[in-house]
């Protein structure tokens, strides 16, 4: 009985495996993070898959990253599932040379300093899919959820996984209820040349699209990059934040409504 479970749970991973995507990626590594099985590299377009950019890449097998290090010109396959990806296959490549079409890693923002666990939410202001501007201050007394993406990012551990992290947290708060109402979820794009809100719109309808409870926010560049100094994995009201792991699936439920107990309820 043993015999065949495992032949069958092989069978289910080969399966899988199969049917997953392949991409040839070459890049140039910007850091490695033995700890966490990965690297962050900046890389060229892969056709017809995604754009240009520097992101971080998983490995199955921390050997893949034996001997490798910043300023390494390597060569990998990414292998995407639809909820899952990884890289393997990892090459150093004996000469350094630029990635074609790689992305400007250098980006102006405003001098600010980054956030604490206590402290007020600054100020900043943005333009939601409805074409409408949009203030922090707007959500006062409110407990937030913020993540930040780009719609053009189709990395399903990255952007897809924080929508729908944020879908089902929205599908649990309005299932319960007892839950809280005075919450609202906010996801910024740091991509606003491409990220109108047009397109936000239609990218905000691939999921539960609920704008009285979930905004899709772009504006300027240097205040999209300032407001990352907000922990990326963040809950706030207007005076009052406090940290959550965005990549688990129910957290974001979970904080909003003890978020609100602790600050949102005691300043509407």
């Amino acid at each position: 009985m043993a015999a065949r479970s495992i032949a069958w749970l092989s069978f289910v991973s080969a399966a899988s495996l199969a049917a997953a995507a392949r991409y040839p990626v070459t890049g140039i590594i910007l850091e490695v993070d033995r700890a966490n099985r990965s690297f962050v590299a900046s890389c060229g377009a892969i056709p017809g898959y995604m754009e240009a950019m520097a992101m971080d890449f998983e490995v199955k097998n921390t050997n893949e990253l034996t001997g490798l290090s910043a300023g390494d010109y390597v060569s990998f396959r990414m292998i995407v599932q639809p909820k899952d990806a990884w890289i393997d296959q990892i090459t150093r490549l004996t000469n350094s040379k630029p990635v074609a079409n790689a992305p400007d890693t250098f980006r102006r923002v405003r001098d600010v300093d980054p956030l604490n666990i206590g402290d007020p939410l600054p100020e900043y202001h943005f333009t939601n899919e409805m074409n409408q501007p949009v203030s922090f201050s707007d959500f006062k007394g409110q407990a937030l959820g913020i993540t930040f993406l780009f719609t053009r990012c189709p990395f399903p551990t990255f952007c897809p996984r924080m929508a729908s992290n944020f879908d089902e947290a929205l599908k649990k708060l309005k299932a319960d209820t007892n839950a809280p109402t005075n919450w609202h979820l906010l996801t910024i794009t740091f991509d606003p040349a491409f990220d109108t809100p047009a397109v936000l719109k239609s990218y905000a309808k691939r999921y539960t699209y609920d704008p009285s409870h979930w905004s899709y926010l772009t504006g300027e560049l240097i205040d999209a990059k300032s407001g990352q100094t907000i922990p990326l994995k963040t809950l706030s009201t207007s005076s009052c934040i406090t940290s959550f792991e965005a990549k688990t699936v129910s957290a974001a439920a979970f904080w909003l409504e003890r978020l609100w107990m602790r600050c949102g309820r005691s300043r509407m």
